[in-house]
């Protein structure tokens, strides 16, 4: 049983501390992957920062989705399936598609994201599988929820693509930095992060 008014915490500082980082960002760039720079503290390599960062959320959503008091059936596999299916593949699979080992990502940007995941993780997952009421399984053939899985699958193909874009012309170009071409790169600047 997870307490509600923890839930409600979580939930109402995740609005100001949200505002608050949108406008520092628009000041302050982040010090990882290209814009790696010192002055940030200790660092570490960009893999394991990854794998730190990202796989709290995939532990705790599953964690919660075990002990929630709302039943596990179809919809709630499949709020489940599409939560890990991100978190699983950018805390153990993308850390090691990353073409350059050598980067590295400064301890508190690492834990600004861990704490940040596991604000999101615990905020979907308590609401979901404990104080929604649960979804009940005629919820899978509602547009809304129709819509919702297309929107993620086309975000998730997206982002896969695009990163394997990425990856390619990192393979071509060594450390020189490229711009893409081509697909959603012709849209947008980074159609990685749109299909996030």
């Amino acid at each position: 049983m997870i307490p509600e008014f923890i839930y409600k915490i979580f939930l109402w500082a995740s609005f100001p501390l949200a505002s608050a980082t949108f406008i520092t960002l628009l000041f302050v760039t982040a010090p990882y992957g290209r814009h790696e720079r010192r002055g940030w503290g200790l660092s570490i390599s960009n893999r394991l920062g990854w794998i730190l960062m990202e796989s709290p959320s995939a532990v705790l959503f599953f964690l919660i989705f075990l002990i929630g008091s709302v039943s596990r059936n179809l919809t709630g596999f499949t709020f489940l399936l599409m939560w890990e299916a991100h978190y699983v593949h950018r805390a153990f699979i993308y850390p090691f598609q990353i073409t350059d080992g050598k980067k590295s990502i400064p301890i508190i940007i690492m834990l600004m994201g861990i704490f940040f995941n596991l604000g999101n993780a615990y905020i979907n997952a308590s609401y979901i599988y404990e104080f929604s009421g649960g979804y009940p399984q005629s919820w899978l053939s509602q547009p809304r929820m129709i819509i919702g899985i297309a929107i993620f699958v086309a975000g998730f193909g997206i982002n896969r693509l695009s990163d394997r874009t990425l990856r390619s012309l990192r393979t071509h170009s060594g450390e020189d930095y490229q711009i893409p071409y081509g697909g959603l790169f012709h849209f947008v600047s980074c159609p990685n992060y749109l299909g996030e």
